[in-house]
């Protein structure tokens, strides 16, 4: 089981380095994230992932950042939550990498929302990673 935690480990850590990179389609500034416990991501043809995932799965983490996959950019979407251009913005919108169902279909796979978290790196967001890993990942290893 040990080989399952390492190779897990080095998956997240290539996907933070190399692959989300290549992924982002825009990043976004909100006039504030009040908003994203009552999206429904599939209206735009995207998925949630990231601190907003975290949230929904463990009930825990109040999101500073929102993050959604999809094959592009829905410009209702953007109008909708009243989102503008900003690097530096706290909304981003990576393309979708996969090509399997989740068990909800809204929200993107566990294993990518743990690897998120671990990209942000920020306490608050460690936190939440251990008990995702804990409480639902952990599992895979046994």
């Amino acid at each position: 089981m040990v080989q399952a935690e390492r190779l897990l480990q080095q998956w997240v850590e290539a996907y933070a380095r190399t692959l989300r990179p290549k992924l982002v389609l825009g990043r976004y500034k909100a006039e504030g994230l009040d908003w994203w416990e009552k999206v429904d991501p599939l209206k735009y043809g995207l998925t949630m992932g990231g601190e907003g995932a975290a949230a929904r799965l463990t009930h825990y983490l109040r999101p500073g950042t929102l993050t959604f996959f999809g094959e592009k950019v829905d410009p209702r979407f953007l109008i909708d939550h009243r989102l503008r251009t900003d690097p530096g913005g706290e909304v981003e919108i990576l393309r979708r990498f996969w090509n399997f169902d989740n068990k909800d279909p809204a929200m993107t796979p566990t294993l990518l929302v743990y690897a998120d978290l671990l990209a942000i790196g920020d306490a608050r967001c460690l936190d939440t990673a251990k008990r995702i890993y804990d409480g639902i990942l952990a599992q895979f290893n046994r």
